[in-house]
């Protein structure tokens, strides 16, 4: 039986948070863009997988400094019954700064919780690793893209 590709499973899979709506609006996240310190870098915006299979949103919520994500978009030819319907949903929920460029929470897994990170690697990169237990885990990247759905 062939192995599925580990990292096309996690960006698909990585889904299923409440269907909230980030409480930090798109103009406080406009005013307070630097409030991370990160020198106007930030990871608010729009992102896809790296192998191109998954679109996701990323906001500042809570606090004003918590990060929300919403996965937006599955390549048709990866959707199926199980993942397209987390689509528009939110797979990381007011993930709490951990350092300057880092925040972690949990992430929903078709149910299933886990610790997560996201760790912005520069403007245009982030890399968000699930974790079981702290000790099973699996990373993948995210490229900025300049527009959302398709």
């Amino acid at each position: 039986m062939a192995r599925p590709n580990v990292n096309n499973l996690v960006a698909l899979v990585i889904a299923g948070m409440l269907s909230s709506t980030p409480v930090a609006s798109q103009a406080q996240q406009g005013a307070n863009a630097d409030v991370l310190g990160l020198g106007g870098i930030t990871p608010v915006g729009h992102w896809q997988a790296e192998d191109g299979d998954s679109r996701y949103d990323v906001a500042l919520c809570g606090d004003g400094t918590q990060l929300c994500v919403k996965l937006t978009w599955i390549n048709p030819d990866k959707a199926n019954d199980r993942n397209q319907q987390f689509v528009d949903k939110y797979v990381i929920y007011q993930a709490r700064r951990a350092r300057p460029a880092e925040w972690r929470g949990d992430i929903n897994i078709y149910g299933t919780i886990v610790g997560g990170s996201v760790r912005l690697l520069g403007s245009n990169a982030v890399k968000v690793t699930g974790c079981a237990y702290w000790v099973f885990c699996q990373s993948f990247l995210l490229k900025r893209i300049s527009g959302g759905k398709v």
